[in-house]
């Protein structure tokens, strides 16, 4: 067997000063902010909302708010969770601004040129957001200036070897896909909870989760659901999926989801997961113990984004009035 092959290139390493420094920022326009790692952001309540507005509160700190204007952004979100030694246990999960997001940011004319560029030789030094001394929040300036970028097409080298692969080996691919399939769904929870409005009670949202706790299975969750009073119901169908249409409220998504679909979904979505799934034998519909964990994981996990959100708002909108 030939597990394990490699290939490395010895180049020669290069030293990349800061930007920053070297640069005259006084005749440009606009600047561009890269993130080059994660970038954990926490709203006013305290959990992590990797969002552009809350990017721009954190700018403010440096420059002061409505001394810049963010122009344009491309921004993607991704999920962090690390171990911690001292605990013994891994840290919460926390979504978070993904390695590679952009931003072009414009001062304004009366913003001493001396304060921007004291600015950004803050941000390339010490990085913006939470956690940075775990390397979260590294950031380049001016990094993204071409107008057009490709992607190198590099063809790799695979020899897979004949046969079988031994059962441990199977084994071994079987739960690293379950992990991937895992963390791939509860991101999922994750973005969809940010596209449900008009939300229910927090009381109503906790009841679901302690619903859903007591369930042995989909089937008895979704009878619970159904025995609930109309005005509990009503509240359900009235949370509905911005721009959705199929199971566009959260009653029917609780209904229709189907968790063998979504693990298929995902798979087709990922070539490396259906060779992953082929390698170790990994046949969906006879995983039927890892399908329900999964079901009450994606729901454990949306309802408490929902529950943390419509608190969120609520407090906002008490501080408002």
């Amino acid at each position: 067997t030939e597990y394990g092959r490699v290939e490395i290139e010895l180049s020669e390493v290069k030293e990349k000063g800061s930007i920053t420094e070297e640069e005259n920022f006084e005749e440009q326009k606009s600047i561009t902010i890269t993130f080059v790692s994660p970038c954990v952001l926490l709203n006013q309540d305290g959990f992590s909302e990797p969002s552009l507005s809350c990017l721009e509160r954190y700018l403010g700190n440096i420059w002061g708010n409505n001394s810049f204007k963010i122009e344009n952004a491309s921004m993607k979100r991704t999920t962090v969770e690390n171990y911690l030694s001292i605990w013994r246990m891994k840290r919460p999960l926390k979504t978070a601004l993904q390695a590679g997001s952009t931003i072009k940011i414009c001062f304004n004319e009366d913003l001493p040129y001396e304060e921007i560029k004291k600015g950004l030789i803050r941000l390339e030094e010490q990085g913006i957001g939470e956690r940075r001394g775990e390397g979260f929040g590294q950031v380049k300036i001016n990094l993204a200036t071409a107008e057009v970028y490709s992607e190198k097409e590099i063809k790799p080298y695979f020899k897979r070897p004949t046969g079988n692969p031994p059962k441990e080996v199977s084994n071994i691919f079987k739960s690293f896909l379950q992990t991937r399939l895992r963390e791939e769904l509860r991101f999922q929870a994750y973005q969809e909870a940010d596209r449900f409005d008009s939300l229910p009670s927090s009381s109503l949202l906790g009841k679901l989760r302690l619903m859903l706790i007591n369930s042995q299975d989909c089937q008895q969750f979704k009878v619970m659901l159904d025995e609930l009073r109309n005005k509990a119901k009503e509240h359900l169908n009235n949370c509905r999926r911005k721009g959705g249409t199929l199971n566009s409220t959260l009653y029917e998504h609780i209904k229709n989801f189907n968790e063998k679909d979504a693990v298929e979904s995902i798979c087709r979505r990922n070539d490396s997961y259906e060779r992953l799934a082929k390698i170790a034998n990994f046949q969906v519909e006879q995983e039927k113990d890892f399908l329900l964990e999964l079901w009450k994981m994606y729901f454990e996990t949306l309802l408490k984004q929902l529950r943390k959100k419509e608190q969120s708002s609520r407090k906002e909108a008490h501080v408002n009035d």
